[in-house]
């Protein structure tokens, strides 16, 4: 094959519409959902507990870790209606951190390959406690979140939910380092109707062993749901 004809082979693979709306390496947008690609208003700031708001500051413990992934460019991830959704998850998830005598992290990730293109969606989304753009696919945290762990792939929009026991430096095994102990995936939520349905029904999510109500929060199942109204990009694992 020569260069042109693989060319136009490997765009015709990357840009496609998965149906369900994952986006993916390729490509079919599902019916039901009108694609609405105007500016999504981001959300204003917190008053009466509606809104996320970082804690900024430096806790040692176990923490839940909610990650936003989405992009400039993906239609499903510039919905009018996901900013919204997004935030309900955000103070949710919060909550139940508490409830569990957790820490909370919000992370924000756009894979864009330009930073400020990426940056300037993840503005859309509220707040976050921090934030990644730049370099596409292959970033420095797309490849942490992304591609490091077989159960989670990659598409956008994602929300994927891990616990961890997080160590400051006068914990920590180095009294001069930062450390993360004992990460597992809890849920992993793909495409807009997934997303939007997840915050609707208030963000259900088991941090026990089925059975032991007194289960430590870092011994959960994993909860994996591929929803419609996202784009995914496709890869292959051995088998």
């Amino acid at each position: 094959m020569d260069g042109s004809r693989r060319l136009r082979s490997a765009r015709k693979g990357l840009y496609a519409l998965v149906g369900r709306g994952i986006f993916a390496g390729g490509a079919t947008l599902s019916s039901g959902y009108k694609i609405d690609l105007s500016v999504a208003p981001r959300p204003g700031p917190a008053s009466d507990g509606s809104r996320y708001v970082p804690a900024f500051e430096v806790q040692s413990g176990p923490q839940l870790v909610m990650v936003y992934v989405g992009s400039s460019t993906c239609p499903w991830a510039n919905q009018r209606s996901l900013p919204e959704a997004l935030e309900t998850i955000k103070v949710r998830l919060a909550a139940v951190a508490r409830e569990h005598g957790m820490g909370f992290k919000a992370v924000g990730l756009a894979v864009d390959w330009l930073p400020e293109r990426g940056i300037a969606h993840l503005k859309r989304f509220g707040h976050f406690d921090e934030v990644a753009a730049g370099g596409g696919w292959g970033g420095t945290l797309a490849l942490r979140y992304l591609w490091s762990d077989t159960q989670v792939g990659a598409a956008t929009p994602q929300v994927l939910v891990y616990t961890r026991v997080f160590l400051a430096p006068a914990e920590a095994t180095d009294p001069f380092l930062y450390e993360e102990r004992e990460r597992r995936t809890r849920a992993v939520k793909r495409g807009f109707a997934e997303i939007v349905e997840w915050s609707e029904s208030r963000v259900p999510l088991n941090l026990s062993v089925p059975g032991d109500a007194q289960a430590d929060p870092a011994s959960s199942t994993l909860e994996v749901v591929s929803g419609e109204g996202s784009f995914s990009h496709q890869r292959r694992h051995g088998s």
